[in-house]
């Protein structure tokens, strides 16, 4: 018999996001976070989702991330009417309490710190640099040799990275806003919040390291 995994709070590995179960059938599980809705195959599921036990608060903190939403996929526009139930909407009316706690700016610098950000990205690279926008869900993925070294979400009051905690000085670590847990299994698991333009210095150690970092890794590599 097929597993059910209705109404169950999972937890994408991939993208940082928590979102519910609302639709299974046989060949695809349909995943509610925030307003979207994304249906996965049951490999995709198993391979990026894990069901988020009720008494780890430390998960059920990544509930309160409205920019990070859900990787580019099919939605069924007519789910949130199917599948919307009395324990969803209070999920719904919490998070949006939650979302009140986050650091936030003045309106406009979110994307104030993402065209600074990427300028700084720009002028510190010396070797293979990669930046993929995804506008739907307002992401940059910045790649380095190949490989990962930023992850950045913007919204109006906030900029968010994501960047390999590895990379990281000491000071820098302590300043992280979050670090998530490495059995998730994501290597960019430190997060900060810019919220001003002051923290540019802070950003620009950040980049730097980060950058460093993956340009120290492939020379290891050629090495071996």
């Amino acid at each position: 018999m097929k597993q059910s995994y209705l109404n169950l709070e999972v937890f994408n590995k991939r993208n940082g996001t928590t979102g519910t179960v609302v639709g299974q059938d046989e060949t695809t599980i349909s995943i509610k976070s925030g307003d979207a809705i994304k249906a996965v195959t049951e490999s995709t599921f198993l391979r990026w989702y894990t069901i988020v036990p009720q008494d780890k608060p430390a998960e059920k903190e990544t509930s309160k991330e409205p920019e990070m939403m859900p990787m580019p996929g099919t939605q069924d526009p007519d789910w949130g009417e199917k599948a919307a139930g009395k324990k969803t909407e209070k999920k719904e009316e919490k998070k949006v309490e939650e979302d009140k706690s986050l650091p936030a700016g003045s309106p406009g610098v979110g994307e104030q710190l993402r065209e600074k950000f990427l300028t700084l990205v720009k002028q510190q690279a010396n070797q293979h640099l990669d930046i993929t926008y995804d506008e739907k869900n307002h992401r940059d993925i910045v790649k380095y040799n190949g490989r990962n070294v930023f992850e950045c979400t913007t919204a109006k009051r906030r900029f968010n990275v994501l960047c390999h905690p590895k990379s990281l000085t000491a000071d820098n670590f302590k300043r992280a806003d979050k670090v998530f847990p490495k059995e998730w299994g994501w290597s960019l698991r430190a997060k900060f919040v810019f919220t001003d333009i002051t923290q540019i210095p802070l950003m620009k150690t950040i980049i730097v390291d980060g950058l460093f970092y993956r340009q120290k890794e492939e020379e290891n590599n050629d090495a071996e």
